[in-house]
């Protein structure tokens, strides 16, 4: 069983911003192991748009470090710990969060979750020097990022998951849409993307873009307004949970209704939080929407994911959130970064190793003890939850192959329907 600085519970609704949890896991029949833990630190949004997410997240950590533990640690017997720190879901939390973990000398930091969080520390991660690993940012916008070479993303670029979202539309038979979005780099880049390959002619895209940090968002579905009276059209809602409820409450106040519109929703709403909170459940009913996600478990590709997923259902009786598998993998990308620099203190080797990480022998996620034998004696490949693990050491993006699940909302209930693979 774990073993935690503070409780499941406790730390799942804990509402104190900037607070640091430090978590360590391993299961009670395990050698007990007297040497100093390497602390990895873990930037997330335990309050705030995402807070929802953070539980699902800590689970999928708590796995990853049960696993590597009970494997023999890092380092020759250390044992893995991870030390979190909330963000807020804000960039200003970003900021001051990621400061705190550089202060502690964590040598890796997983995170920031959200893009906007990632784009509002660039500066201190190329001054950090430190790997920085985001399991789920997504924002095309990172690519560019001038970060010195010491950021990764799990996670394609929502240019890709903007080809899956748009093909969704046209395949629903739309030919006119309204796309509400975040005005952040996460929600505009994923609305350009959708745009771009819609194709349609300009006046059938309506833009609706929205300051997700205003207080009212009474007038930002003005422009769909000429849309909703109309046949064949598609609203598509690329939100979070907080902002998404109330602009989706109002599309059906000004008319959105499943018998007469689709609606389309992404991965920042794939959340049965949302669906629960309107006003009226059933307006999403038939709603189809698309989250990036690990390869099909049913094929050879998905194989490392249908084996976590059955390792988490297990442990937590319930099946793995969105980007749980990225998460996983982050952590044990990390602890493979820090085992083959043979250093927890050299940031800088630390990160250099992820070019060893990404071609050589298969190294599946499950199996530390073994995995660290291979990593001390060659180059392996790391072969994650999430499908293979093939990262660009010059930009920081995971190349192809991609994958994106596509899901609509039944009864209430959050159905995934196919994945597609983007190559």
């Amino acid at each position: 069983m774990a073993t935690r600085g503070v409780g499941r519970e406790h730390y799942a609704w804990r509402a104190v911003v900037m607070t640091g949890i430090l978590i360590t896991a391993g299961c009670e029949g395990a050698p007990h192991v007297e040497k100093e833990p390497v602390e990895i630190g873990v930037l997330t949004s335990l309050t705030g748009d995402l807070a929802s997410l953070s539980v699902e997240f800590n689970n999928a950590f708590d796995l990853a470090l049960e696993e590597i533990n009970d494997g023999g640690g890092v380092l020759e017997g250390r044992p893995v710990k991870i030390f979190i720190v909330d963000d807020g879901t804000t960039p200003d939390g970003a900021r001051q969060g990621y400061q705190k973990l550089i202060d502690r000398r964590s040598p890796v930091i997983i995170g920031p979750m959200f893009s906007g969080g990632v784009v509002a520390i660039v500066d201190q991660i190329r001054t950090g020097r430190t790997l920085t690993i985001s399991p789920s940012a997504t924002s095309p916008a990172l690519t560019s990022l001038s970060d010195g070479g010491f950021f990764y993303r799990l996670v394609a670029s929502d240019a890709v998951q903007g080809i899956v979202l748009a093909q969704a539309i046209i395949d629903s038979g739309r030919d006119k849409a309204c796309l509400v979005f975040r005005n952040d780099s996460w929600g505009s880049g994923l609305a350009q993307s959708t745009k771009e390959n819609l194709k349609l002619p300009e006046g059938n895209v309506v833009m609706a873009p929205y300051d997700p940090e205003a207080q009212d968002f009474g007038h930002v579905l003005d422009p769909c307004d000429k849309l909703l009276g109309q046949e064949g059209v598609g609203i598509v809602f690329i939100t979070f949970i907080a902002d998404g409820v109330p602009l989706i409450d109002d599309a059906e106040r000004r008319g959105l209704a499943s018998a007469l519109h689709k609606v389309f929703l992404c991965d920042g709403n794939k959340d049965p939080t949302l669906i629960q909170k309107l006003k009226n459940p059933k307006v999403l009913n038939g709603a189809i929407g698309t989250t990036q996600c690990g390869p099909d478990p049913s094929t050879t590709a998905g194989e490392e994911l249908k084996n976590f997923s059955v390792r988490f259902q297990k442990k937590y009786g319930k099946p793995p959130f969105t980007y749980s598998e990225n998460v996983y993998d982050a952590a044990y990308l990390a602890a493979m970064a820090i085992e083959v620099a043979r250093s927890a203190t050299d940031t800088e080797a630390i990160t250099n190793a992820i070019g060893k990480l990404i071609s050589g022998s298969p190294a599946p996620p499950g199996e530390w003890a073994a995995t660290r034998v291979s990593l001390n004696s060659g180059a392996v490949h790391f072969h994650g939850a999430s499908g293979t693990v093939n990262l660009d050491v010059a930009t920081g993006d995971r190349l192809a192959p991609y994958f994106v699940c596509v899901w609509t909302v039944e009864s209430g209930e959050i159905k995934v329907t196919r994945t597609v693979t983007v190559e």
